[in-house]
């Protein structure tokens, strides 16, 4: 397994993750916890890539189920909280769609493409 830190880099282009991991780290423990560890920014970068969970299993060397359960318990509760969907069922593409309604993905740059189209 490669470390968990280097999984879906590309999330890094898309999506402000310094600040996403800020936001939702307040709302995992607010003063006492205000981080997310290692695995749970891992989980989220795949999250935020729309690979699914089984998928991100197999980077993560888990299991489907090890992976389901932290999930539930760890990043989709503070995207539900972060993003006022609590009482909402959530499922993996959600906190993408939910965390880009929020304001935390990139705006696209024009390419030379789009600028001479």
């Amino acid at each position: 397994m490669d470390s968990v830190d280097s999984l879906f880099p590309e999330a890094v282009k898309q999506w402000r993750l310094n600040d996403l991991y800020r936001a939702l780290g307040q709302v995992k423990g607010g003063e006492k916890r205000p981080n997310l560890n290692p695995t749970e920014k891992a989980l989220l970068r795949g999250l935020l890539c729309l690979v699914h969970p089984n998928d991100i299993a197999i980077a993560l060397n888990w299991k489907p189920s090890s992976v389901k359960t932290e999930l539930s318990t760890t990043i989709y509760q503070y995207v539900k909280n972060f993003t006022g969907h609590v009482n909402q069922r959530i499922r993996w593409h959600n906190v993408a769609e939910w965390v880009e309604a929020a304001g935390y993905k990139r705006a696209r740059s024009p390419t030379a493409e789009n600028l001479f189209a």
